[in-house]
């Protein structure tokens, strides 16, 4: 991590991009009062035979905001995307604040919704579920998760617009965030080891893959207005950056889950049947594992299908053929990562199963050895004391009886 760490490099590009923002600002206000218009059609506005109307209708709010101590109200024209999605008197709302020119009042125009209140309330009642299911281990989860946070806005996002490496940014990011979470959440032990091991196998696997799928299949990742904006402040070649990076970090949760699940088969195993070698012991954990990829492969599709649900039904829209659809820019960016990320986690089953067995075998010889020695150092009686000590006394055990005494 230290030879990728960045040394500074990104901040020209974020000088560079934040150098439009003199003077410009956000407020947040309260919708009082809508109203409509007609107004000149744009691109916007265009229909689905592609024409833009000549006029069509406006909306206008009127939002109270405070400023500098002082309570106004500003008026900002609201897309009609907006309105449709719901949208109304009370509601919250982002403005941009533009400077006017010398001695004339500032520009408000629409940004977005203040989600704050309603964004604190989910976080707090995911907190209290957490505290009260999970309790001190569930609450250890979050702080990993807010290490794992820390780690990408910290490095990872710095390393790529510095251009490092992608996959060895995203390699070594991801095998720090999992050593750190694993060690914290499930503690020091042989099983969480095993645990780590296969999942750095596993992300090593999907770097792989996401690197050669990257180039193979030129995911340049320009199909996003935000990956165009990225485009131009910075260059293509960090876009493919950052894809590429997103594929490896994209399954790491999924993957975490696999092989912790996978390394506590193997060691509840071993110790509930301690008389399996290590053939059998592979086979029976790779049985628990084959069940939980099935599941887990389902998870992982329809995570991605419900992100790309939107622009799956654009393309429908438009009839585009199945072959297209399958292979056009923004669909082939998540099949790559549906696959990548299923292959990568397929793949750890069953080297954290091998990895497990081979730990836990180890342990027990050494468990066996030690105990072995322990005994043999015991000093023996020796003589005819030692004799009758070895000798059992028959005649101070209790007699059996009933039954039993004639078996």
């Amino acid at each position: 991590m230290a030879a990728l760490w960045p040394h500074g490099e990104d901040r020209a590009l974020k000088d560079r991009a934040n150098a439009y923002k003199d003077g410009i600002g956000f407020v947040t206000g309260v919708v009082v009062g809508t109203r409509q218009e007609s107004c000149a059609g744009d691109p916007t506005d265009r229909q689905a035979d592609g024409t833009v109307p000549a006029t069509t209708t406006c909306f206008k709010a009127s939002v109270r905001i405070q400023e500098n101590g002082r309570t106004r109200l500003v008026e900002v024209g609201v897309p009609t995307q907006v309105t449709k999605s719901g949208f109304g008197v009370g509601d919250e709302l982002r403005l941009t604040r533009f400077p006017g020119e010398t001695g004339q009042p500032a520009d408000y125009a629409y940004l977005d919704f203040a989600r704050v209140t309603p964004m604190v309330i989910l976080t707090a009642l995911f907190l209290l579920t957490v505290a009260l299911v999970g309790r001190w281990r569930g609450l250890l989860a979050v702080v990993g998760l807010l290490i794992a946070y820390a780690t990408v806005v910290t490095f990872v996002l710095p390393a790529l617009l510095a251009g490092r490496n992608p996959v060895l940014v995203g390699a070594v990011s991801a095998g720090l965030i999992m050593s750190v979470i694993l060690y914290l959440v499930h503690g020091l032990s042989n099983k969480t080891t095993t645990a780590l091991l296969g999942t750095l196998a596993g992300i090593w696997v999907t770097a792989g893959l996401a690197w050669w799928i990257s180039t193979a299949a030129h995911l340049n990742g320009l199909v996003s207005e935000e990956n165009f904006t990225l485009s131009r402040l910075t260059t293509g070649a960090d876009i493919r950056a950052v894809i590429l990076c997103g594929m490896i970090l994209a399954g790491l949760g999924i993957l975490n889950d696999v092989t912790i699940t996978q390394a506590s088969a193997v060691w509840e195993l071993r110790s509930y049947a301690a008389h399996l070698d290590g053939r059998q012991l592979f086979t029976s954990a790779m049985q628990i594992g084959r069940d939980h990829m099935a599941s887990t492969i389902y998870t992982i599709a329809f995570a991605y299908a419900g992100v790309a649900l939107p622009g799956l039904l654009l393309v429908d829209f438009y009839g585009t053929p199945v072959t297209q659809l399958l292979t056009s820019g923004g669909i082939a960016e998540e099949i790559a990562r549906t696959l990548v990320a299923s292959i990568g986690l397929i793949l750890a089953i069953p080297l954290t199963t091998a990895i497990g067995v081979a730990i836990s075998h180890g342990a027990t010889a050494a468990h066996d050895a030690a105990t072995t020695g322990a005994a043999t150092t015991r000093a023996a009686p020796s003589g005819a004391a030692g004799q009758q000590a070895a000798e059992p006394d028959l005649a101070s055990r209790p007699r059996a009886r009933g039954r039993r005494a004639a078996i």
